[in-house]
């Protein structure tokens, strides 16, 4: 791997790829790996498939599990991928732990995701010092915030829909999959969209360092799926021009249904062990 250093964050790079490969993007596109529901990765993954990351990137400031396992090795890091010489993928795959509730203890996560988030947003749009002016982003995630709030303000937004709101013009365009109204914009001046802090932002900087239109995409979600299938399938819908293959999601998908079925498991076995009636005088226990 190489490594490019950009303020407070490092790119490491696979072989073969270099700063140069990011001076013909034209659309970048974030999204976290592990939501609940997991509509965003799994639509990702109907795009990528089992694409293996172009670069990490990492920082002081990202944390990372103390522990590893071999003799595979987890990878470390935000990952990129190209999808193409003019589209990349970015996949945030951690996120400081810090308290978000209430929200004026959100403000405590400011202090380590701006530097990374700015620094990796300008590495981007200039890899090699030079401006690229005509660069745009889109975050997409899930609405899975609007029933975790149970409040009046922010609407249960159903699966087979997507909002996507622009920064530029401040306006909403609804996009359903059933097409009763594929982008259609939404007049409606109470509804509002609830975002956590990466959603909001990768676009509101991206919009301050200078890239073009930068955007969200909202897509409903299932309360009680832990994986998020018809959801998955809306932003399919809505990333048509990179014709997503189905197959690659229900392959994920099952995947995702294997590894819960584990951690449920494990997490039963673990609870019945602290159940188990200690034994008197027994300073092991301790």
């Amino acid at each position: 791997m190489n490594r490019t250093k950009h303020d407070s964050v490092d790119i490491y790079t696979v072989s073969g790829v270099t700063p140069a490969w990011f001076e013909d993007l034209k659309q970048v596109y974030v999204f976290a790996d592990s939501e609940h529901g997991n509509a965003p990765k799994l639509a990702f993954k109907s795009i990528m498939g089992r694409t293996e990351p172009d670069a990490f990137v990492c920082s002081h400031l990202i944390s990372e599990m103390g522990f590893n396992s071999a003799p595979k090795l987890d990878d470390i890091g935000w990952e990129m991928y190209f999808y193409d010489k003019h589209t990349l993928f970015v996949c945030i795959t951690a996120w400081p732990q810090t308290a978000l509730f209430p929200p004026e203890d959100s403000k405590k996560s400011w202090i380590y995701t701006y530097p990374v988030v700015r620094d990796l947003l300008d590495f981007i749009i200039r890899p090699n010092g030079v401006m690229n002016n005509d660069l745009t982003l889109t975050y997409f995630s899930s609405s899975t915030m609007h029933d975790v709030l149970e409040s009046d303000k922010f609407q249960i937004i159903p699966p087979t829909e997507a909002h996507y709101f622009s920064l530029v013009t401040n306006t909403i365009i609804k996009h359903d999959l059933k097409g009763r109204s594929k982008k259609k914009k939404i007049t409606d001046e109470d509804f509002k969209l609830f975002l956590t802090p990466p959603t909001w932002m990768f676009p509101k900087l991206a919009q301050m360092i200078g890239y073009l239109s930068p955007s969200i995409l909202i897509v409903g979600n299932t309360p009680e799926e832990k994986i998020d299938e018809v959801a998955a399938r809306t932003l399919m819908d809505w990333f048509d021009n990179f014709d997503p293959n189905p197959e690659y999601m229900t392959e994920y998908a099952n995947e995702l249904h294997d590894q819960i079925e584990k951690y449920d498991k494990m997490q039963s076995d673990f609870e019945a062990l602290m159940n188990v009636e200690k034994p008197a005088n027994d300073m092991l226990w301790g």
